[in-house]
């Protein structure tokens, strides 16, 4: 199904010139509910994509960026974690590498797929400008580029700059 990007211009006219309750007519109330038809499974598949994308991304700044104020002897102790917590102490501590580079190639391909998307998305509008005047747009291009600057292949040890920009991109990435 492929979605003309005009099919909602005269109804977001009305929104933006604060007509809000001509939606309520039964003309405009049944086009929308028509629409809701059409795109709820596109809108909850791209929901649950985005969720699992900025998910991993956040574990992936817990695992490798974030120094974790926990007493380091309880950690190898096993004290406050269930089991012996040797996995979890692996992570923590940045001793599992198979866990951290599969981890970054599954967001790196979320990332490629995000900006696919995004790129995508670009033809529903009239021009570049009219796209990057969005501020949800400039904000998800953030939170992309965040992604490869955060990566931890560029340095031995994460540099404290990654980590403050792993914590933005993760805050933005949930608002």
């Amino acid at each position: 199904h492929c979605f003309h990007p005009f099919e909602m211009k005269y109804l977001n006219a009305f929104v933006e010139d604060g007509k809000k309750e001509i939606l309520l007519h039964p003309l405009c109330s049944a086009f929308l509910y028509l629409k809701w038809q059409k795109i709820r499974k596109y809108f909850i598949a791209r929901f649950l994509f985005y969720l699992m994308f900025v998910s991993i991304f956040t574990l992936y700044v817990f695992s490798v960026l974030i120094n974790f104020p926990i007493n380091k002897e309880w950690v190898q102790n096993g004290m406050g974690i269930h089991g012996n917590g040797t996995a979890i102490k692996k992570i923590l501590w940045r001793e599992d590498k198979t866990f951290i580079f599969v981890t970054w190639w599954v967001l790196f391909v979320l990332a490629c797929i995000e900006i696919l998307y995004k790129v995508y998305g670009m033809f529903g509008y009239n021009s570049i400008k009219q796209y990057i005047s969005q501020s949800e747009n400039v904000l998800e291009f953030l939170f992309i580029l965040s992604i490869f600057l955060v990566a931890h292949f560029y340095y031995p040890e994460p540099e404290p700059w990654q980590s403050h920009i792993g914590a933005l991109a993760i805050l933005g990435g949930w608002t």
